[in-house]
């Protein structure tokens, strides 16, 4: 298995985990997140969006040959 080819499993792994943490979250309306009072529950989830979409973005960009 090849760096890249590591590198990769790893993203995919993360955005794995960054799904199941999203999942309970799926069907809330976004009113329901702005209505908590603890404001650290946007922070976490607006968090593991960006972290899945940047792997996200960046695995489709290695494997289009971008980088």
């Amino acid at each position: 298995m090849t760096t890249r080819d590591r590198m990769l499993a790893e993203w995919a792994a993360t955005i794995a985990v960054c799904d199941r943490e999203l999942e309970p979250y799926a069907m809330k309306p976004d009113h329901w997140f702005s209505g908590q009072r603890d404001c650290s529950l946007d922070e976490t989830v607006g968090y593991i969006l960006h972290v899945r979409d940047t792997l996200a973005h960046l695995t489709e960009s290695v494997l289009e040959g971008r980088i």
